[in-house]
């Protein structure tokens, strides 16, 4: 049993180290290194119908909690919703928003010091809304699967799944059929959503390796907004006050689900001192 778990270990630590070296390869100017990365990702956390997930072998679903960096999502804006990265654009900074053109997407690739950013136990971290257009909204999972799917990746590690395996795209990226038009996921933004995921996700084990002690006092609550099977939060009871209402709940949502909210003052081996807000 130990020889197992053992050989588990070395796997997952293998595939941090990888997913690690591939990130440095997309901040280089190689953007293919997204795939590598989404293969890795669904090697780590994807439990399909012919195997279970590393993560789900090793039990870290109640021990290992995850960051998210999301921006807050504002379904009040008509803009699209890109949660985990921001525009790059051509023009001068002080030039009106028309006249503006978006470059390119980058990745945050950092964590807020003063705890605005949140931790996630891993069914809301995988499924929180990350990118959203008005014909559907995108989580994690779906960032992820998506990429990992693609024909080069397909049968790396397994099987893919249909529902993100058979997507129509096009020169620029993956169409999602609606009812009023068709929206697309364009590469550039997708790939850099997965390289911030993948920020997320070694900074999250860099946090489980690192803590040798903590202690945890019950801060506020949060609402859960969920889909069919995506998630975003927004503050407690925003829902029961017009203003907030209109500028914080999707229309499209099923139902609100609450989560309680904890801050963690943490202690590392090395002696040094953090936090994080945990939302669970």
């Amino acid at each position: 049993m130990n020889s197992t778990r053992n050989m588990l270990e070395k796997e997952m630590k293998s595939l941090l180290a990888q997913l690690a070296v591939s990130a440095r390869q997309y901040d280089n100017g190689n953007e293919a290194a997204a795939l590598g990365l989404a293969v890795g990702v669904r090697a780590i956390f994807h439990n399909s119908a012919k195997t279970m997930s590393l993560f789900n072998q090793l039990q870290l679903k109640n021990n290992v909690f995850l960051l998210s960096t999301t921006a807050q999502y504002i379904p009040g804006y008509s803009l699209n919703y890109h949660g985990l990265v921001r525009e790059k654009s051509t023009g001068a900074a002080e030039a009106a928003p028309e006249t503006k053109k978006t470059e390119g997407y980058l990745p945050l690739c950092n964590i807020d010091k003063e705890f605005t950013n949140k931790w996630h136990i891993f069914n809301d971290w995988w499924n929180e809304l990350v990118v959203s257009s008005k014909i559907r909204p995108l989580s994690r999972q779906d960032i992820v699967l998506t990429i990992a799917n693609q024909d080069e990746g397909a049968h790396i590690d397994g099987e893919p799944d249909d529902n993100y395996s058979r997507l129509p795209c096009d020169a620029e990226g993956w169409l999602y059929a609606g009812n009023e038009q068709e929206s697309m996921l364009p590469y550039r933004v997708a790939y850099a959503t997965m390289r911030q995921i993948v920020f997320e996700i070694l900074k999250s084990f860099e946090y489980f390796e690192n803590i040798k002690s903590y202690s945890r006092r019950a801060d506020i609550k949060l609402n859960a907004l969920c889909f069919n099977d995506v998630i975003y939060f927004a503050p407690f009871e925003c829902e029961k006050y017009p203003m907030t209402a209109e500028a914080l709940v999707d229309k499209r949502f099923k139902h609100i689900e609450r989560r309680e909210v904890y801050f963690d003052s943490l202690i590392f081996h090395d002696g040094n001192k953090n936090g994080r807000i945990i939302a669970m």
